[in-house]
């Protein structure tokens, strides 16, 4: 197939893509156990940053090794404007990156509809529950929070660029004004370590291959940023603790809230195959105590710094002898 020189730069651009990301994911995966058994070691809140860099580490050197260096090579050596055959292979490679990044915009765009419908809900029948509705909620918990008619009960945190607390009517009849204000606190934690972003993330970064869609990162940060926003709602108070593991109880057991609320949405209940788990840490006292402190080896940094100074050092005297590679992709 002939393809124009514009459509054989967004190929190239697909191709090369897909092809890094899926090495870089393989040896993700390969990497695997050593990641979880280092973030065991860490207490929640860095563990759950370093679970969520290590996700975004393929994406984010796919980008650095097409868009930084592949791209500006090929555009600086191959003649402009010419139609050139292209292989199949090299077609098949970028119809894949093509549909990971399909892929990638349809589960934002269904979690973005959900988060929209959650928003007419929240216009039309919520109203603001501010520090007074609710005796005894305190004043730093409840800023922002809104109240919403549902018969699912539900504490969640929704939104991107101002997220708030949206809470239903069914959780307010269930929980009692400490387990309440626990709830906000462990909401608002999320909100101020920027979770909603890292959901929106963990969302769009594409797959390995389309449709193999690999949940064990998300899974693994959505347990620590979870443990973390425990810990940060307790603030090592034994009383906070029992209170929030009652409103997990309360709220989660038996019910499915984040369902029909969409993939950008953070719950009080976020996964209820970790709701055990989070409230024996609660009553026996593991969310107050911090984990032991487990640092990236000291070597780690440097060597990366050398790593990639290193490859910058002999790839840029040498941009020349890639572009004969990204031909031979090509053709």
């Amino acid at each position: 197939m002939i393809l124009s020189y514009p459509v054989r730069v967004l190929c190239l651009a697909l191709a090369a893509g897909f092809l890094l990301h899926a090495a870089l994911m393989l040896l993700l995966r390969l990497g695997a156990p050593w990641t979880r058994r280092h973030a065991e070691r860490m207490e929640p809140a860095r563990a759950a940053r370093w679970v969520f860099a290590w996700r975004l580490a393929p994406l984010a050197m796919t980008a650095l090794v097409v868009g930084g260096i592949g791209l500006p090579v090929y555009l600086r050596f191959e003649p402009f404007g010419l139609a050139e055959r292209v292989n199949p292979g090299f077609l098949a490679a970028g119809a894949l990156g093509a549909a990971l990044c399909a892929l990638a915009l349809a589960r934002w765009g269904r979690a973005a509809w959900a988060l929209r419908r959650l928003a007419g809900e929240c216009r039309r029948g919520g109203s603001p529950l501010a520090a007074g509705v609710v005796a005894g909620v305190g004043a730093e918990a409840a800023p922002g929070a809104w109240a919403v008619r549902s018969a699912a009960p539900f504490v969640v945190l929704a939104g991107l660029r101002r997220p708030r607390v949206v809470i239903s009517t069914a959780a307010l009849e269930r929980l009692t004004p400490a387990q309440l204000e626990v709830a906000l606190r462990h909401e608002q934690a999320h909100r101020r370590a920027g979770d909603s972003w890292r959901r929106w993330l963990f969302l769009v970064m594409p797959d390995a291959l389309p449709g193999l869609h690999w949940r064990g990162p998300e899974r693994l940060w959505t347990r620590y940023s979870e443990w973390a926003a425990d810990q940060t709602a307790v603030a090592g108070q034994p009383w906070r603790a029992v209170h929030l593991a009652e409103a997990l109880l309360a709220v989660g057991r038996g019910t499915a809230p984040q369902a029909p609320l969409g993939a950008m949405v953070t719950g009080l209940a976020n996964d209820g195959a970790e709701l055990a788990d989070r409230v024996d840490r609660l009553l026996a006292g593991q969310a107050n105590a911090a984990a032991p402190h487990c640092p990236l080896p000291r070597w780690i940094w440097p060597a990366a710094g050398a790593l990639f100074t290193a490859a910058a050092v002999y790839v840029l005297p040498h941009a020349a002898a890639l572009y004969p590679l990204l031909e031979r992709l090509v053709r």
